[in-house]
């Protein structure tokens, strides 16, 4: 099994600030986490196929939970990275929709079904070329993400590994 996890992504990933600067106005006054009903911050039953996995090649788990994390962060940086810097470069279209393919695939292996969803949509703007809507998913994304991670690091699986 391969999951699209980057080392040196992981290394160079800065936690995302919490701030909405650059995010246009629809986007700040749209409701934060529009999805649709019933989808989970957090589907653990997604979790369980990489605990089997980790019983069969101990440690497994903890490697992937490792990685994961700072990789997401970075990956959702890199789809949002001209948001908090006042006169940046905007964005490439492909980059951002590059990062947002491998939040999706890596996303919907922990399980954070919301931030799947949000990737989807600002993959989808992005190839358009609507690096604008692209963005504000982002922002939308990094909000699930958010949500999600405070839900992952509380699973009883997971709790051990990121002390």
């Amino acid at each position: 099994m391969q999951f699209p996890i980057h080392a040196a992504k992981a290394l160079a990933a800065i936690p995302p600030p919490a701030t909405d600067a650059g995010m246009t106005p629809d986007a700040r006054n749209a409701d934060p986490l529009p999805v649709p009903g019933g989808m989970p911050v957090f589907d653990a039953t997604a979790l369980e196929g990489l605990i089997r996995l980790d019983q069969t090649s101990p440690g497994l788990l903890a490697a992937l939970v490792r990685r994961f994390l700072p990789d997401a962060h970075g990956l959702i940086e890199q789809l949002t990275d001209s948001l908090d810097a006042p006169g940046a470069v905007p964005v490439n279209a492909q980059d951002m929709g590059r990062a947002a393919h491998s939040l999706k695939s890596t996303c919907a292996r922990f399980g954070a079904a919301q931030v799947v969803h949000f990737a989807e949509q600002a993959e989808r703007a992005a190839a358009s070329g609507e690096t604008a809507q692209a963005r504000d998913t982002g922002m939308r994304l990094r909000a699930a993400f958010a949500l999600f991670e405070q839900a992952f690091k509380q699973h009883p699986a997971i709790q051990p590994l990121i002390g």
